[in-house]
């Protein structure tokens, strides 16, 4: 790397196998998937259940509930890239505030 890229590594940079996977971008790739890292997975979670407490108490207007769409179905599309099919539909369900009808 030094003498053909004239790079250096931090000194905090550490070789593993590559079967034990890189955690990149929230993902945890492996050379045949990928996953989710735990705490994006909680992180959203917890996000959904402030929402739906806010749904339930009547303090959001349309735009909000605009926003939380958006807010969610960009995290689904994250999702997707993990396959994490019945991961994110469990979390749909889960939204009070989204007509699952027309999604």
């Amino acid at each position: 790397m030094k003498t053909e890229l004239h790079l250096e590594l931090n000194k905090k940079t550490s070789y593993f196998p590559l079967k034990v996977g890189v955690i990149f971008c929230g993902y945890k790739i492996y050379t045949t998937h990928k996953l989710l890292k735990r705490a994006n997975i909680q992180r959203m979670k917890k996000r959904i259940k402030n929402w739906n407490k806010q749904y339930r108490t009547n303090e959001n207007d349309i735009e909000q509930l605009n926003k939380w769409r958006q807010s969610f179905f960009a995290w689904k599309g994250y999702a997707k890239e993990a396959e994490k099919y019945n991961l994110y539909k469990t979390l749909e369900n889960k939204c009070e505030w989204i007509d699952t009808e027309h999604n």
